[in-house]
């Protein structure tokens, strides 16, 4: 069918593609939806994207053809979105270039099936049209949502992130998380694929969805304009941001220099002195207890009023069998006071699955590192000198909702140290900021995030910057610590269970608008 064709019909034109039309169409609205999320936050393409996957999916019939349309639309929208994970191979390119295929290619493809076998399985030329947008949003969202939790274990870039562009909207994810609000805006966003069926009903709804995203953004301003700036008592923060490079990092000759460039930055003069210094994910480059003399240096750089937070290897003393742990400590006047270890490892970066058996094949080279991390324990809070107990996360812990929900009543803030050097200029840097504040708004704690880097910022738990230094730039930003919000959310109080309700609720409808067929 020629543009004309498109232009006067469109939903008739999408549903009549075939073959290679078809898929890509479906390619070009995988990456579109990709688009309206950060860091380009391009909002109306993601009303683009589920409208015209509804109708490609209204053109389908039987398993193959919508399998086939959704996993091209989610192969595109993995890809785009995962592409910078490809970054980190060329970090040592000799070693692992000849492998970036597989995260920039293979990885989406393989993603891809899990939302295209969802929807092979929903018998979608039976629903209602009525109910479409509905199913579409509770199919997509449903399965991002296992896959958060399944064997991927990677929630990253659920729908409902397009509203880090707006905090008003982002509010909405201190009541339902950020899966409840993905499961409504996607919902949202397809409501224009109605406009196709005759009558009044589907202009009604339309209507009504754009009233309630309207009434969604006033109630997310009066939650923020309500919500007060208050900061913690005699708590004065310097986040120290030394932009080295991963190549440079572990450089045997560039180590000490390394350590030299956090101690300058941590000691500049200040109107008010910090009382807490914070360093990122894995900053100092040797090992505490290999180096009787670090402690001591470290205290009398700092001076003795100062509690350091600092990432840092850690290993188990000379005669035990050897494990390593990626940690973060708190060291004040006496030495460490206290540690907490990474619970949530990068498969791959940080350990092999099945290391002895996929070594008989030779994967152990796909392994950034020759050695696995051990995993660490307990309710994941750090005790912090002179300040409150922080719910501590280290690189990607901050990107999984329900698990730094753990424990954080019991904490006054969220402590995200990270290394998001490994992925250089790209996107990803920009999506994990985003990620790792959407946990602030969901929890009501402040959050302090320390990249080596970039992105570090200081951001109350209204998701509100009170300052930041950008990716690629040294600096450090002294700042006070945020109070957290006075009673807990609704999500911190009830988890992801408001969204397996609002799910249920939607699935009961769906089943409503199927017995009456409407339209």
């Amino acid at each position: 069918m020629t543009a004309p064709g498109f232009l006067a019909h469109p939903a008739a034109w999408c549903a009549g593609l075939g073959g290679w039309r078809r898929r890509g169409l479906a390619f070009a609205l995988g990456a579109a939806f990709t688009g309206a999320m950060p860091p380009l936050h391009l909002l109306p393409l993601i009303v683009v994207a589920a409208t015209g996957l509804c109708w490609l999916l209204d053109g389908t019939r039987g398993w193959r053809a919508r399998f086939a349309v959704v996993w091209w639309f989610g192969f595109a929208h993995y890809m785009t979105g995962l592409y910078w994970i490809g970054e980190a191979f060329f970090v040592d390119a000799e070693r692992y270039a000849w492998l970036v295929a597989f995260p920039v290619v293979v990885l989406p493809a393989i993603i891809a099936l899990i939302p295209a076998t969802g929807f092979a399985l929903v018998p979608w030329d039976r629903m209602a049209p009525l109910g479409r947008p509905l199913l579409l949003a509770c199919v997509w969202i449903g399965i991002d949502w296992l896959r958060a939790y399944g064997l991927l274990g990677f929630p990253w870039n659920p729908a409902g992130m397009i509203w880090d562009a707006s905090l008003p909207m982002l509010q909405g994810v201190a009541f339902l998380g950020v899966f409840g609000v993905s499961l409504l805006t996607l919902c949202l966003a397809a409501l224009p694929a109605l406009l196709a069926q005759p009558g009044r009903v589907p202009l009604v709804m339309v209507s009504v969805g754009a009233m309630l995203v309207v009434s969604w953004w006033i109630a997310g301003t009066v939650r923020l304009d309500s919500g007060l700036a208050e900061s913690v008592p005699g708590v004065r923060l310097r986040l120290v941001q030394a932009n080295i490079s991963q190549q440079m990092k572990w450089q045997d000759g560039q180590r000490l220099q390394n350590l030299e460039t956090h101690l300058a930055l941590s000691t500049r003069p200040a109107a008010l002195p910090p009382t807490h210094v914070i360093w990122p994910e894995t900053a100092v480059p040797y090992l505490f207890d290999s180096d009787p003399n670090l402690l001591k240096l470290l205290e009398d750089r700092l001076g003795p009023d100062t509690v350091l937070l600092a990432g840092a290897l850690r290993r188990t003393p000379p005669g035990e069998p050897l494990r390593y742990w990626n940690s973060l400590h708190a060291i004040a006047t006496g030495g460490v006071a206290a540690t907490y270890d990474k619970q949530h490892l990068v498969p791959f970066g940080e350990f092999l699955p099945y290391r002895r058996v996929l070594s008989l094949i030779g994967l152990d080279r796909v392994a950034l590192s020759d050695i696995d991390f051990s995993t660490g324990s307990g309710p994941g809070l750090l005790a912090v000198p002179g300040a409150p107990v922080a719910r501590a996360l280290i690189c990607y812990e901050a990107i999984f909702p329900a698990e730094t929900r753990t424990s954080s009543e019991a904490a006054g803030w969220l402590l995200n140290v990270t290394n998001d050097a490994w992925f250089g200029a790209s996107a990803g840097p920009h999506q994990h900021f985003a990620l790792a504040r959407a946990r602030a708004v969901e929890l009501g704690l402040p959050l302090v995030r320390v990249a080596g880097t970039g992105i570090s910022a200081v951001i109350d738990p209204y998701g509100r910057v009170g300052g930041l230094i950008p990716l690629h730039q040294q600096g450090f930003l002294d700042a006070d610590l945020p109070r957290r919000v006075a009673a807990p959310t609704p999500y911190a109080r009830f988890g992801d269970s408001l969204f397996v309700g609002l799910l249920l609720l939607s699935a009961a409808a769906l089943l409503y608008i199927h017995k009456r067929k409407y339209f």
